[in-house]
């Protein structure tokens, strides 16, 4: 309601609640993060942001917000499409809505959910252990469909 309701104030330009315009990795600390657990993955991520400030993205805008969550609701109506598919979901995601993914993921009939057990929202920036479960679930469906 609010991201519509901001198109016809004109306030689409301003980023959405609870967001800035700096990076997500600029604005927590470590301990507060809802990316990973792994510390090493944390700093490199860090790294990159303070080393290439031109990759920063910030909170969204009302307006890009807005338009992401209509083409959601258009992209959720229609049935699966006939492919293999692969995706990976933290146990401790709360960044997205699980249950819309795993909702998702029981229609999809070639699709594989791989919920990772204690990762957070970046699976594949988590520990080591849990990286690999999510590298070697994606190589056994390439494999498996070449």
């Amino acid at each position: 309601s609010l991201s519509w309701a901001s198109r016809t104030m004109g306030l689409d330009h301003t980023v959405a609640p609870g967001t800035t315009r700096d990076s997500y990795l600029n604005t927590t600390e470590f301990a507060d993060n809802m990316l990973t657990s792994d510390t090493d993955m944390w700093a490199w991520m860090h790294a990159q942001v303070t080393k290439h400030p031109e990759l920063v993205v910030g909170g969204p805008s009302l307006r890009w917000l807005y338009e992401a969550l209509k083409d959601m609701r258009t992209l959720s109506r229609p049935d699966c499409p006939d492919v293999p598919a692969l995706t990976s979901l933290g146990t401790l995601e709360n960044i997205v809505d699980p249950d819309r993914i795993r909702a998702r993921m029981a229609r999809w009939q070639n699709g594989d959910l791989l919920e990772v057990m204690n990762a957070r929202h970046e699976v594949m920036m988590e520990t080591p252990d849990m990286r690999t479960q999510f590298y070697d679930a994606a190589c056994a469906l390439f494999d498996a469909h070449p």
